[in-house]
């Protein structure tokens, strides 16, 4: 009975065109899929930066050391570690700097694999997507995850101007 029922959701989802069968089938095939280890977690990230919106967060090799910029006109930026706490998650602990103050935070995302396709979510509530497709295709997150420190030039940036004003 439950197959008929998610059967014909399914099928009016897709009529529909509402997407929340895709949703729901990437949903299921990311929960079906084995967590990353942490080794799979490390070679993804490691000395990497992950660029996103103005900014990007940077995780280095060396004490595992987590530097973001979020926008150096605003001045925001975070300092913190990275880690692997294992079952496929990848977190950075980081005290988050802006016009307003400072403030700590944790921030987590969860991969799973099958085959070579990653799903990726933020914990504890965000939704799985595909955070690599096999073949990796021009809209993956992964290509956004790039070798090399692309968060120093500007963090420097932001906190020479933060010297600046405090004077």
């Amino acid at each position: 009975m439950r197959y008929l029922i998610a059967t014909v959701f399914l099928a009016a989802s897709v009529a529909l065109g509402t997407g929340a069968a895709s949703a729901a089938s990437v949903a299921e095939r990311a929960e079906a899929a084995r967590p990353m280890s942490i080794n799979e977690l490390f070679k993804l990230y490691h000395n990497r930066s992950w660029i996103w919106g103005r900014g990007a967060g940077f995780m280095a090799n060396s004490k595992r050391r987590f530097t973001s910029i979020i926008s150096v006109r605003e001045g925001k930026y975070g300092e913190g570690n990275w880690y692997l706490p294992g079952k496929g998650k990848m977190c950075f602990r980081a005290i988050w700097h802006g016009g307003g103050g400072s403030a700590r935070a944790v921030t987590c995302f969860s991969h799973h694999i099958a085959g070579r396709r990653i799903y990726q979510r933020r914990e504890p509530d965000g939704e799985w997507y595909i955070f690599k497709n096999n073949p990796t295709r021009m809209k993956d997150e992964i290509r956004k995850v790039r070798y090399g420190d692309y968060v120093q030039h500007r963090l420097k940036k932001v906190l020479k101007k933060k010297r600046n004003t405090s004077r």
